[in-house]
């Protein structure tokens, strides 16, 4: 029996805009606890784990100025 395929793609299509390295922003640990905090109110108990990752959750390190988050559920139906 063979499994169905995946679909892979980003989320939006593909980025419409110049991509610009910022230097490192501070301001990126508390933005992504405001975004992480929404996620778990709004998720609850669904929401098993909630991660800052990519190039801004790197202290000191230029990057794109865009949040990544990775959030771990048990099941997405």
């Amino acid at each position: 029996m063979t499994q169905p395929a995946l679909e892979i793609g980003l989320i939006g299509g593909i980025e419409k805009r110049k991509i610009e390295i910022v230097d490192y922003d501070a301001r990126w640990p508390a933005k992504f606890q405001q975004l992480a905090n929404t996620i778990a109110t709004t998720l609850g108990k669904t929401a098993l784990q909630i991660e800052h990752i990519g190039s801004t959750s790197v202290p000191g390190l230029g990057a794109k100025p865009i949040i990544d988050i990775l959030l771990v559920v048990a099941d997405f139906p």
